[in-house]
């Protein structure tokens, strides 16, 4: 019976050992997304803004023109 208790005991070491990587993983891995998505927000944003400025750009070339 003490064997058992024994190997039970063993096994829910392992157990929360297995939870706590896991959860540092996953935190880990959260916070590189977390800054991904933040340099693709500003990524994003500096396309859009060097795009619109193009436009306006060609907008004005075109006003000029005529």
């Amino acid at each position: 019976m003490a064997a058992l208790y024994d190997d039970r005991t063993k096994r829910e070491s392992q157990y929360q050992k297995m939870e706590s990587r896991h959860m540092n993983t996953l935190r880990a891995t959260e916070e590189r997304l977390g800054r991904a998505e933040e340099q693709l927000m500003c990524t994003t944003k500096d396309y859009l803004t060097l795009r619109h400025n193009a436009q306006i750009s060609q907008r004005r070339l075109a006003e000029e023109r005529e």
